[in-house]
């Protein structure tokens, strides 16, 4: 059995995202942060950890491909996992935000990468967005 654990973060407005999510695969992945973040997922219960990066997906779409495009592709990816690492600073993030209503929606396990769990104090999305679907 394997557990595929999907990273999200703050990307837009951001320089270092790539760094910063290559530094959580590796966490997770080879000094089994995976066990520290979701203690519910037993050492020995599963044969393998899979990490999705998001960046490694995405960073083949055109430099010109609209925000919107990037969470058509996402979400779907983020269906077929088991659980979601949010980065420091997901709160501040609009597709974080959305990747997050959405893993619980789903009942997908949700980790974070700071022991500090914040909640937004609302969304930074007004209610008629629609996020250019």
């Amino acid at each position: 059995m394997r557990k595929i654990v999907y990273i999200s973060g703050p990307v837009t407005g951001t320089t270092d995202y790539a760094e910063r999510f290559q530094q959580a695969e590796e966490w997770l992945k080879y000094e089994y942060g995976v066990f520290k973040v979701f203690p519910q997922f037993p050492q020995g219960a599963f044969d393998s950890v899979e990490i999705v990066n998001p960046v490694n997906f995405t960073k083949h779409l055109p430099s010109h491909t609209k925000w919107s495009t990037y969470m058509e592709v996402l979400i779907p990816l983020l269906k077929t996992c088991d659980a979601i690492y949010l980065l420091k600073g997901w709160e501040n993030s609009r597709g974080s935000q959305i990747e997050k209503l959405f893993a619980e929606a789903c009942g997908i396990d949700i980790g974070y990468e700071s022991d500090r769990h914040t909640e937004p104090s609302k969304p930074i999305w007004s209610e008629d967005d629609d996020f250019g679907f």
